[in-house]
């Protein structure tokens, strides 16, 4: 599968993607609008959700049971889990990670490691995990006027 970490500003992700006893290097993340989603899972089924985000206001996809998924959105306002219920739940932890090394990823958060090093750490332990580690950054908010000159 995959790992991916998300904090209330940033996504990591691995990018081993398995297929049948082999695997390939590949994007986890992408920017829609101003969000950044990662995915973990069957293929089908992320680009079916992925569809689905671009234009929410049209049928929602259905999913076979053998399609199944987890993503983490973050947005300005907040970070998201979204599953095949394609119900964005708010994640109100500082972060959080989906995939098949979403516990060792979390255990490395907890311990103080930065979502980079939280992948490092699952792809030592869990065989789907592996290759670089990518980030992708929120795209931040602007309240008020920008700040010139000296701002403390």
């Amino acid at each position: 599968m995959t790992t991916i970490v998300a904090t209330k500003h940033m996504m990591a992700a691995d990018t081993k993607t398995i297929v049948g006893e082999s695997w390939f290097y590949g994007h986890k993340m992408t920017r829609i609008g101003k969000a950044v989603v990662g995915c973990a899972g069957d293929s089908t089924a992320i680009e079916k959700f992925l569809a689905w985000y671009r234009k929410p206001r049209g049928k929602k996809p259905e999913f076979k049971d053998s399609e199944s998924f987890n993503a983490l959105v973050l947005t300005p306002t907040g970070l998201y889990h979204v599953d095949e219920s394609l119900t964005l739940d708010p994640i109100h932890d500082d972060y959080f990670a989906v995939g098949s090394g979403a516990i060792a990823a979390l255990v490395a958060m907890d311990c103080g490691l930065s979502p980079v090093e939280a992948i490092e750490a699952a792809a030592r332990r869990d065989l789907n995990t592996g290759g670089k580690v990518e980030t992708m950054r929120s795209e931040e908010r602007r309240v008020g006027k920008e700040c010139t000159g000296s701002c403390r």
